[in-house]
């Protein structure tokens, strides 16, 4: 069983890994990046290829995601929120206020980073793809809990205290409800130092077509440059999700 688990995790960090090169890879590229031994991954490799989710150039010894493996994910993009795509979304974030734009979501009692556009300029340190940021201690995570009722978050808290241990000194019930009243008063979450040292973050909710699955957008930047553009990057951070939010409107209405 520990094996099946092990191999499954190495098939999607293989994935990521492409994901974030872009181009194709040897054996012996996956190997390096990845730390797995050589034969482990020629076979995973070589499996993922013969399922038809890689090619092979023989000549270069490469592999490259295959079109299979593209389509596979591609109905999620599509109904995450209409017509809009979400990398666009996050695009046109990244556009309107020149600083890095994430889109997370929850995951159990965290929250974890699903894509990003990186800043114009350099984007905060350890900010990345599958990075969990916890649920009661970041603007992510507090944007996420203003949208949720107040027993579903009594009893989040209940089970964070009792079976995460990594939480560090979690808030009290009522130090969170008063948190949040600003928070949904404001309609964004806001944190400074919470997550990295010097990062500022602003975080608003959005929610997809996708069964009514809830995410949260956010940007952020080092904190003295944050707290004094936060009012700003608030307001356009609106006006991006309204967009968004006025394409999906028409095309629902479309498909009624």
């Amino acid at each position: 069983m520990q094996g099946s688990i092990k191999s499954a995790r190495r098939v999607f960090e293989v994935l990521e890994l492409y994901a974030e090169r872009r181009k194709p890879l040897s054996a012996t590229d996956v190997g390096r990046e990845l730390g797995y031994p050589h034969s482990s991954v020629a076979a995973l490799l070589k499996c993922m290829m013969n399922m038809g989710y890689l090619t092979f150039d023989a000549r270069q010894k490469r592999y490259l995601p295959s079109p299979r493996l593209a389509m596979l994910g591609s109905w999620i993009e599509r109904s995450l929120f209409g017509r809009a795509e979400i990398l666009d979304l996050l695009l046109e974030l990244h556009d309107a206020t020149g600083e890095i734009a994430v889109l997370s979501a929850q995951c159990d009692l965290r929250m974890v980073i699903l894509h990003l556009v990186p800043a114009a300029a350099a984007s905060p340190p350890n900010i990345a793809r599958g990075r969990a940021l916890p649920l009661f201690r970041s603007a992510v995570g507090l944007a996420q809990l203003s949208t949720m009722l107040d027993y579903e978050i009594e009893m989040l808290l209940d089970r964070s205290r009792e079976h995460d241990p990594s939480v560090a000194s979690p808030p009290t019930l009522g130090e969170l409800r008063r948190t949040l009243t600003q928070v949904r008063s404001r309609g964004y979450a806001c944190g400074y130092g919470l997550v990295e040292p010097n990062l500022g973050i602003v975080a608003m909710p959005i929610r997809s077509l996708l069964g009514g699955s809830q995410y949260v957008v956010s940007t952020g930047a080092p904190c003295k440059r944050m707290r004094g553009r936060e009012a700003d990057i608030a307001r356009r951070m609106r006006d991006v999700i309204a967009r968004l939010l006025d394409q999906r409107a028409g095309h629902v209405g479309k498909s009624a």
